[in-house]
């Protein structure tokens, strides 16, 4: 079973999609033991955190003894899409950044979760630095409470200081897809020897 390995066998969990991803965790919940459900998200408006757990999906991850590491994103359905200036205000101000860290620890504790995994995209930070620095501080207060911390990156993307990033967290996450995509022409979406060239490139700037 899946719960005696030491390493992470995780999926990732959308519960707007409640019609297939939840009959799919029913199915092959004992083949993982770890479990990314897209629940967490930045208020657009109040820049707290704003939470979507849906309870069954919660209830069934429990049951079959998951570490639940739910996704932190600043994808903005406003915006359909990732926003990077939204992000930009949590990172820009340390007492926004506090409060929101502050807040996302207690709900985790509330709901006695493993941690989080966050997924930041399309920044648009002049540098690595804040991005790092707000990882750092996540790291830290988590890891004080026992919990795990994981990051979701691109390869070769420069929003990324992957070297830094694989100090404050316990597990990187690669995002080896979208090799084609709507920006390029038609091709596969992860060729076999594309994610081996993806993990090589990214495994040579990260301290194992």
């Amino acid at each position: 079973k899946a719960n005696s390995l030491p390493l992470i066998r995780a999926a990732f969990y959308t519960p707007w999609t409640a019609n297939t991803s939840f009959p799919d965790l029913q199915r092959n919940a004992d083949k993982l033991n770890t479990i990314f459900p897209e629940w967490f998200f930045i208020d657009t408006v109040t820049l707290q955190l704003n939470t979507r757990i849906d309870s069954a999906g919660l209830a069934l991850m429990k049951q079959k003894q998951l570490r639940i590491m739910p996704m932190l994103s600043n994808f903005s359905t406003k915006k359909r899409g990732f926003d990077g200036q939204l992000l930009h205000k949590i990172l820009a101000d340390s007492n926004i950044q506090k409060k929101f860290i502050d807040q996302l620890a207690d709900t985790l504790s509330f709901y006695q979760l493993s941690g989080i995994n966050v997924d930041f995209e399309e920044l648009i930070e002049p540098t690595n630095g804040p991005l790092s620095d707000f990882q750092k501080r996540l790291y830290s207060q988590l890891h004080s409470m026992g919990m795990l911390v994981s990051m979701d990156v691109e390869p070769k993307n420069s929003d990324y200081d992957y070297r830094k990033l694989s100090d404050y967290n316990d597990y990187i996450i690669l995002m080896a897809y979208d090799q084609h995509n709507n920006s390029t022409g038609p091709g596969p979406i992860s060729s076999q020897k594309w994610i081996e060239d993806a993990v090589s490139w990214t495994a040579d700037r990260i301290d194992h």
